[in-house]
């Protein structure tokens, strides 16, 4: 059986994964979140929510645009209509599972993070 800490691993490598590494999990205050490269042109956001009981919490995915504010030629629309469809298609995968971590696991998988943070990724390894 798959643990939930293990759903979050699996989350955090796809999205890097199908990102090409533009949207990679950090750790900070509060634990992990998802850090967009300056290149991304949008935002991948991870949200933490009570769950149902009181020992669990509910996590979610959504995205946003960043907004430049300059317009697009063919070729910057083209990007970033390619990195829309990416998206779609991971937040459409992410929202098939169901999130519901303890706040134990979802600790654990913050302090995943920060340690790989703190090292580096190994050779070969997403996640």
């Amino acid at each position: 059986m798959v643990t939930e800490l293990e759903n979050l691993r699996q989350a955090a490598s796809l999205i890097e994964e199908m990102t090409q590494g533009r949207q990679t999990f950090r750790s900070g205050i509060g634990g992990a979140y998802i850090s967009a490269d300056a290149s991304a042109n949008f935002k991948l956001f991870m949200d933490v929510n009570p769950g149902d009981s009181p020992d669990c919490c509910r996590v979610t995915f959504h995205a946003n645009p960043k907004t430049t504010g300059a317009g697009m030629d063919c070729t910057r629309l083209s990007d970033f209509l390619t990195e829309a469809n990416q998206l779609y298609a991971l937040l459409l995968a992410l929202e098939m599972q169901d999130f519901r971590p303890s706040f134990t696991e979802f600790q654990q998988f913050s302090a995943e993070i920060e340690r790989k943070q703190q090292i580096g990724p190994m050779m070969g390894q997403t996640f």
